[in-house]
Formats: C-alpha cells, structure tokens, sequence
C-alpha cells in the first residue's frame, strides 16, 4: 500500500492560506479494508488541512451498502474524515448505481441523508458551501447523464450547468464535478465544440473546477511522471488514450484539477483488481499561500505506509 500526492504549491492575493486536500473514487466495498481506510485517515490527518473535498465515487454501488454493517463501516469511515476538518462531498455516477450487474440507477436517499447528517461535512447536490474563506458549489450530475455506463450525455450536462445560479464573491471559488469529461476537452466536431465551450464560459466564473472519475487513466505510477500530459491509457468510457484523464493544473491559468483515484480497479472490473497492488491511493493537495505575485509550483511524491 503506498500513497501518490499530487501537491499544487499556488501563489495567489489571498486574505488567508488555505490548504486543501482532495480524494475521490474510493469505490467502499467490503474489499476496502478498515486497514486501508485507516491509513488514508492517518495520511490526511499528516496533512493538517483546512478543508477536505470528496469529489464522488464515495461507494462501488449501492450494492455495497445493502448490509447494515457495511453502511455503518463507510459512514463511520466519512465520519472520521470529518472530525479532521470541514469535509465537502458530492456524488459520483457510482453512488447512484444499484447493482453493478443490472446497471440500474436508483436513488438511495437513506444513504444521502447518512453522509448529509455527518457532522462538520456537507454533500452539495446542485448546492452552495461558503464561508470566509472559499465558495464551493457542487454539482449533481444527474441519473440521465449517465444514462449508460460507456457513454455520457453533453445535452444534459448543459442543461446542468445552465441552471448554476452564481453569487458575488472575491473569495477563492470551487466548483466540484465528478466527470471531467466535457470540461475544456477539444472535439473535431463543431457542434460538440460549441456546446463545451459554452459550459466553459458558464463555469468560467469559478477559480478550479475539481474532479475525479477518470482513475488518472488508469495510467502507473512513475510512468505518470515520465510521460507528460493529461492523456492516459483508457477512460471509464473505454475509450482510448483519452484526454482529461490526469491532473492538469500546471500553470496558474489553468482551473480543472483531474483528480486521481483512491482505489484505481473498482468491483466491477472483476480480476483486474489484483492489480491494485501496484498502484498507488491518489491525493491532491492545493496549498494556496498569500502573495502579491502569482505562480504555482507542482511536485509529485511517493510514500509506503
């Protein structure tokens, strides 16, 4: 078991620092040992920081928390990521699947409602978290977005972000969206393109756009470093060498933060799961320090627990 911290050392004209730390794609299932969900504890924990963002695929399915045991396992999980410091989480298109074998999509409110009762955490769905220092608006990518598992719906992700209601704020802004698939990604077809571009004009408004759900490509470790670039091996959509895969900040321009994976091979990849083994539980860590001039410094880092 060892740890992959992409950390985003950014200079910006800020009141405060502010240090956040971003997981996603942690696919609980009763594969994910408490020894695991300890030592992710212990690594945030090292951390110290201000906020913690849980951008979706808190679970592998519904099915995963069907037992009453293993609800209470993952809530107490969240529960202790939360006594850390305030914990802001969406929902992923793995949190509204109920069975991975009859790829249904259901709602799971009981479930919602556990991880909306966590104290000092929120989940945003199509909702704001504010308070003096950031602004985070998470958005719910709906049931019809993914209406199936290969395949992602632009009209509706439009449709989605057209209804963002925007406030006035000079605070740092977030806005955390489990797919990143139609974010600033390039087409050949002109109208796909148009249609990504007025999302990004609409989200333009936000400073970061912060994401998982791309498992970093699937692309391993050192190789990530060695080989440059958002691109990875293949996407959840089963495409290949897809784009906006990898983390993408790398100038102080740039806002979407492709967030990689706790757990790189879900349930439902079956026996590619044994190759968990070699590859690492993905983190971002943005420390953002008061300065006049701004920059940004972007390290990689390995470390065994």
């Amino acid at each position: 078991m060892f740890f992959h911290n992409s950390r985003y050392l950014i200079h910006k004209d800020l009141k405060n620092n502010i240090k956040i730390i971003v997981i996603s794609d942690i696919h609980f299932s009763y594969r994910i040992t408490n020894k695991k969900l300890n030592k992710i504890l212990g690594h945030i924990k090292k951390e110290k920081p201000d906020y913690i963002f849980v951008a979706g695929d808190i679970v592998d399915s519904l099915d995963m928390i069907v037992k009453e045991e293993e609800k209470n396992r993952l809530i107490n999980f969240m529960k202790d990521v939360a006594t850390i410091t305030k914990t802001i989480m969406i929902l992923g298109n793995h949190d509204i699947y109920r069975s991975v074998k009859n790829k249904n999509l259901v709602e799971h409110e009981n479930y919602y409602t556990d991880l909306s009762n966590i104290e000092n955490a929120v989940l945003l769905r199509d909702s704001y978290y504010e308070d003096n220092n950031i602004l985070v608006y998470g958005l719910f990518q709906e049931y019809e977005y993914y209406k199936e598992h290969n395949k992602e719906d632009l009209d509706v992700f439009v449709k989605e972000v057209d209804k963002i209601k925007t406030k006035k704020s000079n605070k740092l802004k977030f806005i955390l969206i489990h797919s990143p698939n139609y974010l600033i990604n390039k087409s050949s077809y002109i109208t796909t393109k148009k249609k990504m571009q007025h999302i990004y004009d609409k989200l333009s408004y936000f400073d970061y756009f912060i994401t998982g759900h791309m498992h970093n490509g699937c692309v391993p470790p050192i190789i990530n470093e060695l080989i440059k670039g958002n691109k990875g091996i293949i996407s959840p959509m089963k495409k290949m060498f897809p784009k906006n895969t990898r983390n993408t900040i790398t100038t102080i321009e740039d806002k979407l933060l492709v967030n990689g994976p706790i757990t790189t091979f879900h349930e439902k990849t079956k026996i590619l799961q044994l190759f968990n083994i070699f590859y690492p539980i993905n983190m971002s860590i943005l420390e953002f320090k008061k300065s006049n001039k701004e920059d940004i410094k972007v390290q990689y880092e390995y470390s065994k627990k």
